[in-house]
Parts: C-alpha cells; sequence; structure tokens
C-alpha cells in the first residue's frame, strides 16, 4: 500500500495550532491566578496598614490624656509599620464657664519603600478633646 500523495502534514499544522493555543491558555490562567494572589496580599497588607494607623492614633489619645500635649516623637513601630504623627493641632474651646482643647490629629502608617510593588501606606484621622 502506498501512502497518498495528497496528504502533506495537515495534522502537523492542526496539532501545532492547538499546542499555541492551549499554551496561550496555560499561561494566561499563570498570569490570572497570580494576578489574583498578589492583590489579596495587597488587600491584606492594606488592612493591616489601617489597623496600624489606629493603633498609632489610640496612642497618640493615650499621650494627650495624660495632660503632655502633643506628642513630638516616640510613636512605636508596630508590626514593621511606621508610624507618622501627621497633624497634631489643638484648638481651644471656650463654651460658656467651660474650657476644653479639641484636637486634631492625623496619623499616617507605612511600609515598603515608595515605587515599591508592596509599598502600603494608610492614614487616619480625628478629633479628639483632652484637658
Amino acid at each position: 500500500m502506498k501512502a497518498r500523495s495528497h496528504q502533506q502534514g495537515f495534522s502537523l499544522v492542526s496539532a501545532m495550532f492547538l499546542l499555541v493555543v492551549l499554551g496561550m491558555l496555560g499561561g494566561f490562567m499563570v498570569t490570572l491566578s497570580s494576578v489574583q494572589h498578589t492583590s489579596t496580599a495587597l488587600s491584606a497588607q492594606a488592612a493591616r496598614a489601617h489597623f496600624a494607623a489606629l493603633s498609632g492614633l489610640e496612642w497618640v489619645v493615650h499621650a494627650l490624656a495624660g495632660g503632655a500635649g502633643c506628642p513630638s516623637s516616640g510613636i512605636p513601630t508596630i508590626e514593621g509599620f511606621t508610624l507618622d504623627l501627621m497633624t497634631c493641632v489643638p484648638h481651644p474651646v471656650q463654651e460658656g464657664a467651660r474650657r476644653y482643647t479639641l484636637y486634631d490629629l492625623r496619623v499616617r502608617a507605612r511600609r515598603g519603600a515608595i515605587g515599591a510593588l508592596d509599598r502600603v501606606s494608610r492614614e487616619v484621622r480625628a478629633m479628639v478633646e483632652a484637658p
């Protein structure tokens, strides 16, 4: 039996096409999975930064409650997040015979270098009354 002469490798072309399409599909799935994992990790870091900033705010409120006024330094580092007291502005208030001070506070928690993929930074702001 002789092989037919009109069969010139059509199955090879279709097999190559199928391999290329499946390879591209696999690459897309790997990329999608990687982006999803990175997005989830960054979301968790953002939540951690937010709660670190809230902890820094609580630390400043505690310092104000002690009557020392706005702390100039000494905010601790929390779980690798650097905390910065961005704003601490006192606003004296007098209502009749009552006098108190409102403080406008803004605290930032940050981690990672500027421009890095894992950079995260969050700020919280509050107005608190202190003696």
